[in-house]
């Protein structure tokens, strides 16, 4: 939480966060360009640009156990070796492996081209797709962020 707080001091967007409020709705206007957004105190008209959006902090997220699903009766007809990144150990050896990393999550997005490096072979499963977008540290898109 320390950390969140630094950085958005850090870059100024500690005053532009709502706390407190439940998004209900967030729909996006392609024709113009604005989100409008239905919260529990009320109901915020923002313009953005396509490439600026709304940021829910809203996930489950354990930097000690991470999250694990289970099966039912936890029987598994996968018998290989489930690693968690959570619990990553240091000597994994998945060179010329067969290797499904289950997510498309930060964390994924890192290790699955790390991976492929070494692994025979290397699949993302992902339940529904995300979105990736890289930002310049200059120029129109970072104007944009700043307002």
């Amino acid at each position: 939480m320390r950390y969140i707080r630094e950085t958005a001091q850090e870059y100024g967007i500690d005053r532009k966060i709502r706390y407190g409020h439940q998004v209900k709705v967030a729909r996006w206007s392609s024709a113009d360009a604005e989100w409008t957004v239905e919260a529990t105190k009320r109901t915020a008209r923002r313009r953005a640009s396509p490439a600026i959006s709304s940021t829910c902090a809203a996930g489950y997220y354990d930097y000690a156990g991470g999250y694990m699903p289970g099966w039912a009766g936890d029987v598994r007809i996968f018998h290989g070796q489930i690693v968690h990144p959570q619990k990553w150990p240091e000597n994994l050896a998945y060179k010329d492996k067969r290797v499904v990393v289950i997510g498309s999550g930060a964390t994924s997005v890192t290790l699955v081209p790390a991976m492929a490096e070494a692994a025979a072979h290397v699949v993302m499963l992902q339940r529904s797709p995300s979105y990736i977008l890289s930002l310049p540290s200059q120029g129109r898109c970072c104007e944009l962020a700043a307002r």
